[in-house]
């Protein structure tokens, strides 16, 4: 259910009135969005290219380990959800520790 139709159902409150995109609009609109994410991809991957080490074009830059390290953490800051994923990989741990007697 989502947050309009809560606060539709909600007392006191008048019903939202929405509002919808014609089919051309909404076209335009997400053509405008996938051609945008197209583009950030590939500003990533040359991002992450030219940052990685390269004995003759790059001789100072990162491992690419850590460039991929970086990247996921640029990832889970973006997101904003560090302590959900922090919290999901500890009863993880817990779990695999408790099935396979892992540290006992």
């Amino acid at each position: 259910m989502s947050q309009l139709d809560l606060l539709d159902e909600m007392d006191g409150f008048e019903p939202v009135e929405r509002f919808t995109l014609s089919e051309e609009d909404l076209f335009k609109r997400l053509t405008q969005l996938e051609t945008d994410k197209l583009t950030l991809a590939a500003d990533i991957a040359q991002l992450k290219k030219d940052s990685k080490f390269d004995e003759d074009e790059n001789p100072k830059g990162l491992d690419k380990e850590i460039v991929a390290l970086v990247h996921d953490s640029a990832k889970l800051h973006a997101k904003r959800d560090f302590e959900e994923k922090k919290m999901k990989a500890k009863a993880v741990f817990a779990k695999y520790e408790e099935l396979t007697g892992y540290n006992s």
